[in-house]
């Protein structure tokens, strides 16, 4: 079996772009710390959990982390937003971080029957 928890997915639309012209620029910087524990169905237990992703950069931090639990899995994200203007000479970078939370945050976890 496996489990996608909709919740957790990320997306950023200003990483869509390959290449700017202008700076990102937002109204302020920004740190989100999430913790989600998921119980698993009676019976089963985890087979396969994504690989955790740590990402730092001058303009951005984040760490991504699955923990098995035995009968549970413990998530933990942190994002951090450093500047408040991302360059566009600064883009590529941060777009290619922002797209790889985003692929992060959308894979699945896979589960096995116990016994």
């Amino acid at each position: 079996m496996y489990l996608k928890v909709p919740t957790l997915e990320r997306e950023y639309a200003e990483a869509a772009l390959e290449t700017r012209h202008y700076p990102i620029q937002y109204m302020t910087t920004e740190e989100r710390a999430l913790e989600v524990d998921i119980a698993l169905p009676k019976g089963f237990k985890s087979r396969w959990l994504p690989d955790s992703l740590e990402i730092r950069n001058p303009h951005l931090e984040y760490s991504g982390t699955y923990e098995d639990r035995g009968d549970h899995i413990l998530f933990k994200e942190t994002f951090r937003r450093l500047q408040r203007i991302v360059p566009p000479d600064a883009y590529p970078e941060y777009r290619d971080a922002l797209r790889s939370i985003s692929e992060f945050s959308k894979q699945e976890i896979f589960l096995n029957a116990k016994g």
